[in-house]
């Protein structure tokens, strides 16, 4: 379609040029720049914003409010109806935010059942059982500094072996002197 310039798209929709300068800066209407920078607008972009144009030859009335009149009412009710679906959307919209921001709140509120420990009971059971193993471990180690085992309880080791089981000698094997002239 064609591009108009705001003086011409005001008329076309019978609205004011400040209207129309306000609603593309909020980017209600989208516009593009002309090479010397003035503001371009598809005429398709008016439809889609204000429904069924004027035809050029008519200009918007003003009331004694000063308020634009286009004085066709088919017009008013098709932006009006625009208006209300754009407003239910906006509504659906805000009620699913509403609703996932209850479910956020339930999971952020949730309680256990009666009864049921809450985990910083299971933390406190956690820290006490390895500070029982950590203090069992450690009387270990003590007693044994304090009554080391004599060597002559000392189990020999065992390794095991694809025969069976081999005794190994409680001393290391005296090594074989080579004779050196």
């Amino acid at each position: 379609m064609a591009q108009v310039n705001v003086t011409e798209a005001a008329r076309l929709v019978g609205k004011n040029r400040k209207t129309l300068y306000k609603m593309m800066d909020k980017g209600t209407v989208a516009y593009t720049q002309s090479a010397t920078g003035m503001r371009q607008i598809e005429t398709s972009e008016l439809i889609r914003v204000f429904g069924a144009l004027l035809s050029p030859d008519v200009s918007p009335s003003v009331d004694k409010n000063g308020h634009e009149a286009t004085g066709d009412l088919s017009h008013t009710v098709a932006l009006l109806e625009q208006k209300i679906m754009f407003l239910e959307d906006k509504i659906k919209d805000k009620e699913e935010r509403i609703g996932d921001l209850k479910a956020t709140i339930q999971r952020i509120e949730y309680k256990p059942a009666e009864g049921a420990p809450k985990a910083g009971v299971w933390i406190v059971l956690g820290l006490a059982l390895v500070f029982t193993a950590i203090t069992a471990v450690s009387i270990s180690v003590s007693m044994r500094r304090e009554n080391p085992i004599p060597a002559s309880t000392a189990v020999e080791p065992e390794a095991p072996n694809v025969l069976g089981t081999v005794k190994l000698p409680k001393q290391p094997p005296e090594p074989i002197k080579s004779e050196d002239h």
